[in-house]
């Protein structure tokens, strides 16, 4: 993946919004789940993408970047899940 893409990548997920909806009449209290469900997808991706990083033999000093990240974007998954 070259430079540009990462980059790419990165504003991405800075750009996300967490979509809620109103819950019963006590206001906006639960994440929208189509908006969910697609981040939960981006999720899996990029959890892919870290995973094939992890294990190429070039990745050399970024692997505990890439390791901290994948482990960030598990938590975050587990997080969204159970909502």
């Amino acid at each position: 993946m070259n430079f540009d893409k990462k980059f790419k990548a990165r504003i991405a997920y800075c750009l996300q919004v967490l979509t809620f909806e109103n819950f019963k009449n006590r206001g906006l209290v639960c994440l929208s789940h189509s908006n969910t469900e697609h981040l939960l997808d981006l999720l899996e991706d990029a959890q892919a993408t870290l995973a094939l990083m992890l294990t190429s033999r070039h990745i050399g000093p970024l692997r505990d970047e890439a390791a901290a990240w994948a482990i960030k974007l598990k938590e975050i998954s587990e997080v969204l899940e159970q909502v």
